[in-house]
């Protein structure tokens, strides 16, 4: 499949150049995709099922991340294939699945943007034997794992050093309550400064007016923080975790959500919904987001509210 080669060849290269990924994306496409919505759509779905991290350091690259079995949080015998991949991996988890007795599982169509999902299932001491048989490691709880990787919200912003608005940039703020971008510069918002050349960099406007440099959702959660503003949320009935589509979880929590399931999130109504997250996973994504911690809120609170 077309976005499984993409993954082989990124794999190969190991990393590249930002421009070198969209021209690969648009060969593959074809002349009549929407190509800006299909290279969103597999820039995001790389991230956040772990396989790619874009926009390395603040710069224009992207680099691959290393294989590795990923076992899901709620179910110990089913693991996910996570980071680069090539022909000669995939063979070696065939084979070594085999050996141990696993089942080797693809999910996947063309019409997906995302490359093919790889699963093994077996009892844990297998899957670690799978992975190691083919040369990869294994992490029995890889969204736990990946938790303890985030830094929270309000870190970032306590380690932001204040910067003097760009002359002769344009700038836009997110509207908390419109949910969409906005022109002009808002207080207590986060902001998005934009040159004439296209270079973009994002702030959390404070209430003393400074400017702090931080990741673009980063900086709108940090904004909703500060304004008491939720964003997010779980259901404990159901365990599933969301968020409003118009501001998506940071980008490493939302790799956490989505390696609870080993699959991305889904669109529903509005929001983006991750299933399969246990409570005390949700409870560190939320809180490391700047959002209440999910039992101190009733289930039907609505997606946006003023707190």
């Amino acid at each position: 499949m077309k976005w499984d080669t993409l993954l082989h060849w990124m794999t190969h290269m190991g990393e590249g150049s930002w421009s070198s990924f969209k021209g690969s994306v648009g060969q593959l496409a074809g002349e009549d995709a929407d190509i800006l919505q299909v290279r969103r759509r597999l820039r995001i779905a790389l991230s956040d099922l772990a396989q790619v991290d874009f926009f390395v350091q603040g710069s224009q690259r992207w680099i691959v991340l290393p294989p590795l079995l990923a076992g899901l949080p709620v179910d110990e015998s089913v693991s996910v294939l996570a980071g680069g991949r090539t022909p000669t991996i995939e063979a070696a988890l065939v084979d070594a699945a085999r050996t141990r007795g696993c089942r080797f599982i693809e999910d996947g169509g063309p019409s997906l943007d995302q490359p093919t999902s790889i699963r093994i299932t077996g009892v844990p001491a297998d899957l670690a034997a799978v992975a190691q048989i083919a040369g990869i490691h294994f992490v029995r709880n890889f969204a736990g794992a990946l938790c303890r990787q985030i830094i929270p919200v309000s870190q970032r912003v306590g380690y932001a050093k204040s910067e003097l608005g760009l002359g002769g940039w344009s700038v836009r703020s997110f509207d908390l309550h419109t949910l969409g971008w906005v022109d002009g510069l808002r207080p207590r918002c986060a902001c998005e400064f934009q040159s004439r050349y296209g270079a973009r960099r994002f702030y959390l406007h404070t209430r003393h007016g400074r400017l702090l440099p931080l990741p673009k959702r980063d900086a709108v959660y940090a904004a909703a923080m500060v304004n008491r503003v939720r964003l997010s949320g779980y259901d404990a009935d159901t365990a599933t975790l969301w968020s409003v589509a118009a501001a998506p979880l940071p980008e490493a929590s939302c790799r956490a959500a989505c390696m609870c399931a080993g699959a991305p999130a889904q669109f529903e109504k509005g929001r983006l919904v991750y299933p399969d997250v246990p409570l005390e996973i949700a409870a560190l994504v939320l809180v490391a987001a700047g959002q209440p911690y999910p039992q101190a809120t009733p289930k039907d609170t609505p997606p946006l509210q003023n707190r």
